[in-house]
């Protein structure tokens, strides 16, 4: 009989595992690659297979160990280690990440660098915007060889400065504009720029503008909805919220629906 430790059967019980993972059959298919892992445990291709069966499986912290263990044998690609970084930082636990990317920040090449990317927009979503600053400054615009990449980039420097009030922030994202100006994330940072200045009728003039984008209609009616709110001017604002809701819909909003309807009633 064929023993798990035998190449062909590590292999085939490896595409097994991905197979199940493919049909969402995720407590089979750890398993399956736990044991895979504990027969071959220096086959790098079988730990990262574990790795995502883990994440997949919501074992974040065992992923993280095991991510952890690599990295000390050296074993660990650089975008691999950007998840690592990334899995800290969602996590809470930006000290910890903050080693994994200093370390990886003379390694980005083109392959890595939309990993590293994906790893600062964690940094960004727990609100660190200086630290999120601080590692797109130090690889710098002329590191990217492609337009997605590039679009990226400065989309994500744009929420910085943006987030950050820095007088930087105005003429980045009008260059992004003049380049793409149909640009959801420009129009909808710059109108929140025009918000900020007081130029009310600028900014209402490119949340219609992102209102017409599939993509940005919920957020810029849900935006512009909140600007007619605070100049008072009620019902224009419930057609914007009531436009959001048929987009996508949740009680918070339908109760707030309901608060404009009552206070355009009585006006």
């Amino acid at each position: 009989m064929a023993q798990l430790s035998e190449p062909e059967t590590i292999e085939w019980k490896a595409g097994v595992a991905q197979c199940l993972m493919d049909i969402d059959n995720l407590p089979e298919a750890l398993s399956i690659l736990e044991e895979v892992y504990r027969a071959k445990p220096e086959e790098d291709s079988y730990a990262l297979l574990l790795v995502n069966a883990l994440l997949e499986s919501s074992k974040r912290d065992k992923a993280i160990a095991l991510l952890e263990l690599l990295n000390r044998q050296e074993r660990l690609s650089t975008s691999n280690i950007c998840l690592l970084a990334q899995l800290y930082t969602s996590s809470g636990e930006l000290r910890l990440a903050k080693k994994h990317f200093s370390s990886v920040l003379d390694k980005l090449n083109e392959e890595s660098l939309p990993d590293f990317l994906k790893s600062v927009e964690s940094v960004m979503y727990i609100g660190e915007w200086k630290y999120a600053e601080t590692l797109l400054n130090a690889v710098g615009p002329k590191s990217l060889q492609t337009d997605s990449l590039i679009h990226k980039y400065d989309r994500l420097t744009a929420y910085c400065l943006f987030e950050l009030n820095k007088p930087e922030a105005r003429p980045h994202i009008t260059k992004m504009l003049e380049r793409t100006p149909l640009d959801g994330d420009a129009l909808l940072l710059m109108a929140k720029v025009y918000v900020k200045a007081g130029e009310f009728e600028k900014a209402e003039v490119l949340f219609e503008r992102a209102q017409k984008i599939e993509e940005f209609s919920y957020r810029a009616f849900l935006e512009h909805g909140k600007l007619l709110v605070g100049e008072k001017r009620y019902e224009k604002a419930l057609e914007k919220y009531e436009a959001a809701d048929s987009i996508k819909s949740n009680k918070q909003q339908r109760d707030y629906i309901e608060e404009l309807e009552g206070i355009t009633r009585r006006q």
